[in-house]
């Protein structure tokens, strides 16, 4: 039982059922960095690769 659980994050007796039960789909989110600090991190990645 505990398996089911860990690996489909769904109760064991779920799988008995003989249709699977309507889930609502959570609303994405997209969430981002703003466009300079995204600018700042790749500059710093490319020094920290242009340095090893």
């Amino acid at each position: 039982e505990r398996l089911a659980y860990e690996i489909y994050k769904r109760p064991l007796a779920l799988f008995f059922f003989p249709e699977p039960p309507e889930e609502e789909t959570p609303k994405e989110s997209f969430r981002t960095l703003p466009q300079e600090e995204i600018d700042l991190w790749n500059l710093v990645l490319q020094t920290i690769a242009w340095r090893s």
